[in-house]
């Protein structure tokens, strides 16, 4: 037998959410791309789901796929303007990771899940700006946190249906 101290089996159990707060901080920035206005525009034309700032040379309407965040970042931004939006992001995505967590720690422990955040988070940096991609995280994460923890049928299609309708 060797003299030398087992080695510790995992990191503490508070790095993955203090590695939370450290994507939420990176999302914390000005707004400095033209989609944000792009759906502010759109936010204030009709609510019948076409796209009313398409450039084409027949008169037929595109439809708009983003109606329903339009209208979401619309109000935000007219509650508390572009600061309103980016916190509003910043909550969902951290939502959503922090959703994931406790689904990740008992599958991988707590340094792979530090791990995978820290890597999320660097992927992340560069496109995390309000936009209406950035926001599907949440309802991937509510799939995989409810398929995961929940065990009643009912309860499942209770949630996983109106989030659904939604994304």
């Amino acid at each position: 037998m060797s003299d030398t101290p087992p080695l510790k089996q995992d990191s503490p159990s508070w790095l993955p959410w203090v590695i939370l707060l450290l994507i939420a901080v990176t999302g914390l920035r000005t707004i400095s791309h033209p989609d944000y206005w792009t759906h502010l525009l759109q936010a204030q034309g009709p609510l019948n789901g076409t796209d009313t700032i398409v450039f084409a040379s027949h008169p037929e309407t595109s439809p708009n796929a983003t109606w329903l965040y339009d209208r979401l970042l619309g109000t935000l931004h007219h509650m508390g303007g572009e600061a309103t939006s980016t916190l509003f992001h910043v909550a969902c995505v951290t939502a959503a990771f922090g959703l994931l967590i406790p689904v990740l720690l008992r599958i991988a422990g707590s340094g792979a899940t530090s791990l995978g955040l820290v890597l999320s988070c660097w992927l992340l940096i560069s496109r995390f700006e309000p936009r209406a991609s950035l926001l599907a995280v949440l309802p991937a994460a509510v799939f995989i946190r409810v398929l995961q923890s929940s065990k009643s049928l009912v309860l499942r299609l209770a949630i996983l249906v109106p989030v659904q309708l939604l994304w």
